[in-house]
């Protein structure tokens, strides 16, 4: 199991793991799961997007069945897939949302405030 899709499996089940944690939950040394993601935010707010990729990456290269190849029926499949995969991933979602909208705005060297969401 690759750390990404053992992060997913963790968040998914209602927890926010450790890096070290997912380095074992995906059988990989906690040097190279640190190389990675080198914070647990880093690890929880990446985690939400490749639990959404399968489902996505096969509603656009699966053509529905009966269905006309096109560029709309592309588009309706993949709107579809986002609105499943955001019921079905809720959680890895309100994870990142979470970690994203609570993170303090911070100041650069030149003193520009960024914003809390990127």
């Amino acid at each position: 199991m690759t750390d990404s899709r053992a992060a997913v499996k963790l968040i998914a089940a209602g927890r926010s793991p450790w890096i070290t944690e997912v380095a074992d939950a995906a059988e990989i040394s906690r040097r190279t799961a640190y190389r990675y993601f080198p914070t647990q935010e880093q690890l929880l707010v990446e985690a939400a997007p490749e639990g959404l990729r399968p489902g996505i990456v096969d509603a656009v290269e699966t053509p529905d069945a009966g269905l006309p190849d096109d560029v709309e029926t592309s588009v309706d499949r993949t709107v579809l897939a986002l609105q499943r995969g955001a019921v079905a991933n809720e959680q890895l979602l309100r994870t990142m949302i979470r970690l994203t909208v609570s993170r303090p705005s911070s100041t650069d060297e030149a003193g520009h405030t960024e914003p809390k969401r990127g």
